[in-house]
């Protein structure tokens, strides 16, 4: 009975806190990061850093397979037609060749995913999760992309590695590319264009910070800095993550973007729902 009170009177209530707490971090973030926010092109071009390696990695990818898989029928099919007489050439069936690409695409993208996965897409892991969100929510293409790439380049890359070290391709290319760079120096004219004018207004100013509250000894946090909040901390504009608490009262998160022509905020607390049990 006692264990259930207690988890009823104080585990429930401080979770049910602590995820407010967490949700409202997250919708200040997300109104910071949407369109027209503070932070919109740095979230679009974070956005792009992290989808578009990995997408162009796929591709370069499925362009490798696709060539190494032609290779062995397009040698079939130049000994075929030097083997054969022009007189006594006849038409080609129409099916083969739309039956080959499919059956090349078919081992490209079913025949890796259907050998099963691997740690990375592993149920149970927080990548396999990431997937299934994203088909549920957002985009399943770039999700099988993603998956597809997880599962295939760990079984290519022996294969590749295997063949480079047998052929000496890329020990054959560090030989030559210091002569060929020797050359490109004597030929071609040299550019200087890492000139940096040094220019202290180019320096970002640094502003002051301070944050007031409806009560005088609440204590404010900069959750995203190192160095302790002081009234009028001289910081560089931006974002900031803003804590504020104070005994009997409610804490509050909230984001903050410093500029020069707003650097004081109020951020005000509330009293706490929850009463103190006898």
């Amino acid at each position: 009975m006692e264990y259930r009170e207690f988890k009823q009177k104080i585990i429930e209530p401080n979770i049910r806190r602590k995820t407010t707490e967490y949700l409202n971090v997250l919708e200040a973030q997300l109104v910071e990061f949407a369109d027209g926010g503070s932070f919109e092109s740095t979230g679009k071009s974070a956005l792009r850093s992290t989808i578009i390696p990995p997408i162009s990695m796929s591709i370069s990818l499925v362009l490798v397979l696709l060539t190494v898989l032609k290779l062995p029928m397009k040698a079939v099919e130049l000994i075929q037609a030097k083997g054969m007489d022009s007189a006594s050439k006849s038409k080609p069936n129409r099916f083969i060749k739309p039956t080959i690409s499919t059956l090349l695409l078919a081992s490209i993208f079913v025949v890796p995913l259907s050998m099963g996965s691997n740690q990375y897409t592993a149920k149970g892991s927080a990548v396999h999760y990431f997937f299934e969100q994203m088909e549920k929510n957002d985009s399943a293409t770039i999700s099988f992309t993603l998956k597809w790439l997880l599962v295939t380049l760990p079984m290519v890359q022996p294969i590749g590695s295997s063949i480079d070290q047998s052929l000496f391709i890329t020990k054959g290319f560090n030989a030559i590319s210091e002569p060929i760079n020797r050359f490109d120096s004597a030929v071609m004219p040299v550019h200087d264009s890492t000139k940096v004018v040094k220019n202290a207004s180019n320096k970002a100013a640094l502003l002051p910070l301070s944050i007031t509250s409806n009560i005088a000894n609440a204590k404010v946090s900069v959750m995203n800095i190192k160095p302790k909040y002081k009234a009028g901390m001289m910081l560089p504009a931006g974002s900031y993550d803003i804590k504020i608490t104070a005994p009997g009262y409610t804490p509050i998160r909230k984001w903050v973007y410093l500029k020069a022509d707003e650097t004081d905020f109020n951020i005000n607390l509330s009293l706490a729902n929850s009463t103190k049990q006898s």
